[in-house]
């Protein structure tokens, strides 16, 4: 959008002639953070009570990382979080970056970006668990790397995961033809 023409508040990127002017909005950041850790396959979730949070769980099978992406909306404070991934085990090391704003109905202007972007590690209990809670009106991405992966423990039998092996033995090759990661090596 243009900043010399405008008719309403821009989706993605506001700008005029000089680049000290480009605002990015909102829009823009939670793009920017939903897209930049991909899922590839969708994990199952259970006791999934939507609302104020809601979230989706998968695994990158490129990476062999276990992803969280969630949203938190309209809630009375902050949401706690507590969930495992299968085949992550305790002590496993976990990336969470979160967006808030001070004000869910503020936008960003020249030389005011009202977007925080916040981040933390947090560490899986003996148990596997993660543990903690996001702010209304955040947007979140959790993601276990699989290096990160703890002591891990047996992800499922092969007859229940096709091709996908677990952390015990990324990068050992596995059964059949799949490669580390669980894809097909045909």
């Amino acid at each position: 959008m243009n900043l010399n023409k405008w008719e309403w508040i821009p989706d993605n990127i506001a700008y005029d002639a000089y680049p000290g002017n480009t605002i990015l909005s909102t829009s823009y950041y939670v793009i920017k953070l939903l897209a930049n850790t991909r899922i590839t396959e969708n994990l199952p979730t259970t006791e999934a009570q939507l609302g104020p949070a809601f979230w989706v769980a998968g695994r990158n099978d490129k990476t062999g990382s276990h992803i969280l992406k969630a949203a938190v909306y309209n809630s009375t404070g902050n949401v706690p979080f507590s969930f495992n991934f299968e085949g992550v085990g305790g002590g496993a090391v976990g990336q969470l970056t979160y967006l808030t704003a001070q004000n869910m109905n503020a936008s960003s202007t020249i030389g005011n970006n009202i977007v925080q972007t916040h981040t933390q590690s947090v560490r899986a209990n003996r148990n596997g668990y993660f543990n903690f809670a996001l702010p209304d009106y955040s947007v979140a991405v959790f993601e276990v790397d699989a290096n990160n992966a703890g002591n891990g423990h047996h992800y499922g039998s092969k007859g229940n995961r096709q091709g996908w092996q677990g952390f015990k033995n990324w990068g050992k090759g596995g059964y059949g033809n799949h490669n580390q990661w669980g894809q097909p090596s045909w």
